[in-house]
């Protein structure tokens, strides 16, 4: 069993148990990211594709409602939806990021403005913010990313998708993270800060 499977059923077992109706918004993985890459023209890391094998991400439309699986407020997406974000962010590349042929000016980690097309969407909010993997080349290769509408974007805390999986798991621990899970009466989750 990889890291990444690890995780993504402590994060289940804990939702089943105390958070159910969180717990039934996830749903089975939709599509292989396959054609997705191929869209991007960039490869995914393993741990991506691991993670949208396991699960098909929550339907935001519907259940935005119900509770958020990754702290402190991000819903994961399917194969499907993440590519739906993609489309409609990649647009307007980040001039001082992607320029011509798909090259880019920095680096992995690298804040920037706009939105750069080597950020692919793995989790959303209901503001419409989103956590990206960055794809571009450099040492922080397949770091989380967070992309603000107002703001651009810059790394987020998690190094890559195993990472931010694992650290999700952990918060369910007693005193795991800075991250507390609090469920209400209806089985919703949603977090807190120490």
């Amino acid at each position: 069993m990889t890291d990444v499977e690890r995780s993504w059923q402590r994060i289940m077992a804990w939702l089943e148990e105390h958070a159910p109706l969180t717990a039934r918004t996830i749903r089975a993985p939709d599509a292989d990211a396959g054609a997705f890459e191929d869209e991007v023209g960039i490869a995914f890391p393993a741990e991506l594709h691991a993670w949208w094998g396991l699960m098909g991400g929550v339907d935001i439309d519907r259940d935005y409602r119900a509770g958020f699986c990754v702290p402190p407020f991000s819903m994961p997406l399917s194969v499907a939806r993440a590519r739906h974000e993609y489309a409609s962010l990649a647009v307007s590349p980040d001039p001082t990021c992607c320029g011509p042929g798909r090259q880019h000016q920095r680096e992995a980690g690298d804040r920037g403005g706009n939105y750069c097309f080597a950020l692919v969407p793995i989790a959303r909010d209901v503001c419409g913010d989103v956590l990206a993997v960055d794809l571009r080349p450099g040492d922080r290769h397949g770091h989380v990313m967070s992309w603000y509408a107002e703001e651009g974007f810059r790394p987020d805390k998690w190094s890559d998708v195993g990472t931010m999986l694992r650290y999700t798991a952990d918060c369910f621990d007693p005193g795991g993270t800075e991250d507390v899970p609090l469920v209400n009466e209806e089985g919703f989750l949603r977090w807190d800060r120490r």
